[in-house]
């Protein structure tokens, strides 16, 4: 099973190497599922299967060329898509970001897509952003019929190490959504 993992940071696992990647390569390894995962970018090294396009301070729109690009190049089973923190941090043009997202689903069409809402920040303005945003992703993702995993609920803001990104408990938390996610869907 070829697998993207797809977004910003928190694919690529800033501040803790792999992120989510790792434990949930563990995890599906453990439970008997074949599976590469693909793409452009790779690490750390100590991962078994380090690939990944995870775009370090992306916002949406520039998530467009790499998906264009690296999809197909790849051609996933499944994708992985978690974006939008950035959007939402910066606020750039925040009311339009669900939008923007659905423009990128598009590009996704005819493929099996997980979309990850996105995890607590502890900037409680922001915070009030995600959770507006994680409504409108849920709407967005499920009418162009793809899954939502709810990466956000399974988050304390005593699992960041900042701000934004998890600690590697909060990263064990979100690859155990994306895994249980995957399990269902096979």
């Amino acid at each position: 099973m070829r697998i993207m993992p797809l977004g910003d940071s928190l694919t690529s696992g800033y501040r803790v190497p792999g992120g989510y990647r790792k434990p949930l390569h563990d995890g599906l390894t453990r439970s008997g599922w074949s599976v590469d995962f693909v793409g452009s970018l790779s690490g750390p090294s100590d991962m078994i299967d380090p690939e990944h396009e995870g775009r370090n301070t992306y916002v949406i729109d520039e998530l467009y060329p790499v998906t264009a690009e690296m999809v197909p190049r790849y051609d996933p089973d499944i994708v992985l898509l978690l974006i939008g923190t950035n959007d939402v941090a910066s606020q750039k043009a925040l009311s339009e970001a669900p939008a923007r997202l659905a423009e990128l689903l598009v590009l996704l069409s005819g493929r099996q897509v997980l979309v990850g809402t996105l995890p607590p920040v502890l900037n409680e303005p922001a915070e009030s952003n995600i959770q507006a945003y994680n409504a409108s992703l849920i709407t967005e993702v499920e009418a162009a019929g793809h899954r939502v995993v709810d990466l956000h609920a399974v988050m304390t803001n005593e699992m960041l190490l900042d701000a934004v990104h998890p600690d590697e408990v909060g990263y064990a938390a979100m690859a155990e959504a994306w895994l249980d996610a995957l399990t269902e869907t096979q």
